[in-house]
């Protein structure tokens, strides 16, 4: 039986882009994804957060933020949110152990409907009030994609299995490739430095609450940080003309 060919470098980074594509999004990808495709993806999850970050600022400011969160939640497949509701439910355990089997439960609690409709009326009032939604978007789009890859290389993974099982194979060099590119796409000091922080905070957190990470608590990581990253372009906007809800334009003073 003839061995198989090699597959090129050039070749395996379209894969890994590929597979970033279908890991962060309902995309349809053509190919089959296996975990060395899986393991170099994360290096591209900058690039594709700032893609989708950059159409739903086009979708705020032309057509309100209701309409760029629904396209988000569509495009994504509320898979992000489906984690931070999860991640959140779990904050009521008792203790390690309760908390895990907690955010194992798909059921929605108080705890995790709470928080999605704070982070859902939080980014919807940061895309309203930014006077760049399109680039703000982008850049937080960018940096929240990184932070998931940074605590999955540092903190240990305390599931045996899960969706985001397959990050915790990310070699500390493509992640720091990954942050690298997030910065470039963001070009922001301050959204940087913000995500820098917000990262080594949630590392802090999780590693004394759970002991690590899950899957769900790598995905509530880019829901919350892409929120907090908005939230912080819309303070420093100013005086600008924002659109309102209904996607009237609106004088802000």
């Amino acid at each position: 039986m003839p061995l198989a060919r090699p597959i090129s470098r050039p070749r395996q980074e379209l894969r890994a882009l590929g597979a970033a594509v279908s890991f962060l999004t309902r995309i349809p990808v053509p190919g089959v994804f296996d975990a060395a495709d899986l393991r170099r993806a994360s290096v591209y999850f900058p690039l594709v957060g700032a893609g989708i970050g950059s159409l739903c600022g086009r979708l705020a400011r032309a057509w309100g933020p209701p309409v760029a969160l629904t396209v988000e939640a569509l495009l994504t497949g509320a898979l992000h949110l489906d984690a931070l509701a999860d991640s959140a439910d779990g904050l009521g355990g008792r203790d390690r152990a309760h908390a895990l089997e907690i955010m194992r439960d798909s059921r929605l609690g108080s705890f995790g409907a709470v928080a999605l409709i704070l982070d859902l009326t939080l980014r919807g009032a940061a895309l309203q009030r930014c006077a760049d939604p399109v680039r703000a978007a982008r850049s937080a789009g960018a940096l929240a994609r990184a932070v998931p890859v940074v605590l999955a290389v540092t903190l240990p993974y305390v599931r045996a299995e899960g969706t985001g099982a397959a990050l915790e194979t990310t070699t500390p060099a493509r992640a720091v490739l990954g942050a690298g590119l997030a910065a470039g796409l963001s070009g922001d000091p301050a959204a940087i430095g913000a995500a820098a922080l917000f990262t080594a905070a949630s590392a802090g957190f999780w590693r004394d609450r759970i002991g690590g990470v899950t899957g769900d608590v790598l995905g509530a990581s880019i829901e919350l940080g892409s929120t907090l990253l908005l939230v912080l372009a819309s303070t420093r906007t100013g005086p600008a003309v924002i659109r309102s809800w209904s996607g009237g334009p609106e004088e802000s003073r």
